[in-house]
């Protein structure tokens, strides 16, 4: 079992619903060019990896792999059970 766990400021994402994670911006974001990059490049370090992601402050399902989908990056949940 793989596992990488990251601080909320070294790397982090967002809550959002399909594909545009990556691209969004939010107002706490201090440098948007910054985050954005590093959203970009968590996401793409985990997809396909088959690493398991726990987003404590996401609405359920809060755990899934990070897969691509067309150009994009998708939350593929995980069964609980």
């Amino acid at each position: 079992m793989r596992v990488r766990l990251a601080r909320q400021d070294r790397a982090g994402l967002r809550q959002a619903r399909g594909d545009r994670a990556a691209g969004l911006r939010v107002l706490v974001d201090i440098d948007p060019r910054q985050s954005e990059a590093t959203r970009r490049a968590l996401l793409a370090s985990l997809a396909d990896t088959g690493t398991l992601v726990l987003g404590t402050h996401f609405a359920p399902p809060a755990a899934g792999r990070v897969v691509t989908h067309g150009g994009a990056y998708r939350l593929a949940p995980v069964d609980p059970r």
